[in-house]
Parts: C-alpha cells; structure tokens; sequence
C-alpha cells in the first residue's frame, strides 16, 4: 500500500509566535483577579518550562482564583483581540511555501473556536497555505489522542509518511503514534530541555534552525 506523504505542523508555536498573546492574556487577567503580573520574560521563562499554574499564579498573588483564572484563560485566549498579537514566523512561512510535490501540508490544532482559527488564518494571509486544516477542541487529557484522531478522519488508517512538527510533548506523542518522524521546535510552548525529555526525532531550538531543515527536505524529500 501506497504511504500518503504528510508535513503536519502544530499552528501555535511552530507556525506562529504567540509570546505577545500569552503574555497579555496572563498579564490581563491577574490584574482583573487582583494580582500583580509578572515581568513579561519571568511569566514566558516559567511558561515554556512547564510550570503549573498554581505556581505561577502564587507568585502572581491569585493562587486562590486558579479556578477563575483558567476559566477565564480558555474564554479569551482564542479572542481575536488577543489572535491580533499573533506573528508568523519567517522560517515556518518560508517552510510552508518550500514546493514539495505530492506532499500534502495539514495544519492540525486543538482550537476550540473554528471561526475565530479561521478569522486568524485569513487574517495572516495562511489560509491557502494548506492542504488541510483539522482543528477540534480536547480536554487535557485527550490532547495526543484527539490529534491523531483528527489526522485519521481525514486521510484514513493507511499508512503515513512524513513529518509532525510541533512544540510540545503532545504533538511529539501523537506524531509518533501516527509512524511520523517527530520535529520538536525549541521556540514555541516549551523551552528545549523540556523536549529533550520527550527524545523527538528532530529538536530544532531557533527559528534558524527550522529555515535550514526546511531547506534541507525541500524540493519533494519527504521519504
């Protein structure tokens, strides 16, 4: 049988630089619960290494309002007024528009709001940039499957080729369980030793560092 050639990527993070975003909700929302916002560079340092909320909001002073906090968080954090601070990055463009013959390019995220994603997607002028966009809310703990799920429904149980590029633990995971090679880039949700943990296929720590892989499986490379 026939393996369908895939470049799968993540959308925050691997595709987008939503430091601004993240920072701003958070920032937003601890001076509404009464806290005191970290600094913009602690409040990311903490985020991408993996620390809990109820840390990161006790050195925010609303350990006691985590409930409200992340109720508020999912509610907010896919607004378009904070999808506005969202950039693309230069290496994942330059990626997304490499010609790679018969190889289909799927954008699969965890959303919760398709018409917000594809407020951004068009918005960031990302819309044709891919074969397929499969995106679907998930509770914590269906994050790997719910990823896998969604590239199966649309292309079946057949065997698969390619790359799942993303930026946590769970794009890792499902990637390798749909027999993908896995790409972990270093500069999105999670710092680089939070990766390494995982042992992706590929760890790219910069944006430089994905302009030149993309470079190297360009022009239809994909095994």
């Amino acid at each position: 049988m026939t393996k369908a050639r895939i470049l799968a990527l993540d959308l925050d993070g691997p595709v987008l630089d939503v430091k601004e975003k993240y920072c701003r909700c958070y920032a937003d929302l601890v001076r509404e619960l009464g806290g005191t916002p970290l600094e913009d560079a602690d409040f990311w340092t903490r985020k991408r290494s993996g620390q809990e909320d109820r840390a990161l909001l006790a050195a925010s002073g609303i350990e006691d309002r985590r409930d409200d906090y992340r109720r508020l968080f999912r509610e907010r954090i896919e607004s378009t007024h904070y999808l506005a601070f969202d950039t693309v990055w230069r290496a994942a463009l330059q990626l997304l528009h490499t010609r790679m013959p018969s190889v289909l390019r799927l954008l699969v995220t965890l959303r919760h709001s398709r018409e917000a994603l594809d407020w951004q997607l068009e918005r960031l002028h990302l819309e044709s940039a891919f074969d397929l966009v499969l995106s679907a809310p998930a509770e914590a703990d269906r994050r790997v499957e719910t990823k896998v799920s969604l590239v199966r429904e649309a292309l079946g149980n057949g065997p698969l080729s390619g790359f799942f590029i993303g930026d946590t633990e769970t794009d890792v995971a499902a990637g390798r369980a749909l027999g993908l090679t896995t790409v972990a880039v270093g500069f999105g949700l999670r710092a680089p030793e939070r990766l390494k943990a995982v042992d992706p296929d590929v760890l790219l720590e910069t944006p430089g560092a994905l302009e030149r892989w993309g470079r190297e499986v360009s022009g239809g490379t994909i095994p």
